[in-house]
């Protein structure tokens, strides 16, 4: 089965606010967009657990054979393309390293 998605609003939460209150407004921006007679479709993800020990070339292989194409897969793998990592240790900083998986 392969799921065509198109949307025209992509909620992030942002750190610092509250978990409540980033729901809290979204049920409310979903709901006017449903009595506008607009169909919705809501996905949550946990993207600070999701990516901890996978490797990102792998998750977008498999959300491939689960249907995710197009823009939404695009997105992903640009957001995953080109991280680097690098590790400070008191004044001391090592060189960037490619960023295969864990937490962006």
């Amino acid at each position: 089965m392969v799921f065509s998605i198109h949307y025209s609003m992509v909620l992030v939460e942002v750190p610092g606010r509250s978990t409540c209150t980033f729901l809290l407004e979204s049920l409310n921006d979903w709901t006017l967009y449903f009595q506008d007679k607009h169909q919705v479709a809501i996905a949550y993800i946990d993207f600070s657990k999701a990516f901890d020990v996978v490797c990102h070339k792998k998750l977008c292989a498999r959300l491939f054979s689960y249907g995710i194409r197009g823009v939404l897969l695009s997105w992903l793998q640009q957001l995953f393309a080109g991280r680097t990592h690098c590790t400070k240790v008191g004044r001391s900083l090592s060189e960037d390293a490619d960023l295969l998986s864990g937490v962006l």
